[in-house]
């Protein structure tokens, strides 16, 4: 295999990118090779998206969280709700 000379800088570049194409697919839980039709994208596009992608997560969190609120009778909520739902936070750490 040959090697290829990269004008400077762009090799970081390109390792920016990936490293953005990767958090983008674990954020989507997606494998890395499923999202090989972003990778035309530079890094400030895919960062941008990914945080389209983080917003619309967490706007879809609250309305699920909101609906199972509304679901449970009102007797149940303390009990079911403190084990079934998480908070954002634990939700990142997991």
């Amino acid at each position: 295999m040959k090697d290829v000379i990269q004008p400077s800088g762009q090799g970081e570049s390109n390792t920016l990118q990936e490293q953005a194409l990767q958090q983008l697919a674990s954020e989507l839980r997606r494998p890395p090779q499923s999202l090989s039709a972003f990778s035309h994208l530079s890094t400030e596009q895919l960062t941008w998206l990914s945080t389209q992608v983080a917003k619309v997560c967490a706007h879809e969190d609250e309305k699920l969280n909101k609906a199972l609120h509304q679901a449970i009778p009102w007797l149940l909520r303390p009990f079911l709700l403190r084990r079934f739902v998480k908070s954002p936070a634990s939700r990142r750490s997991s």
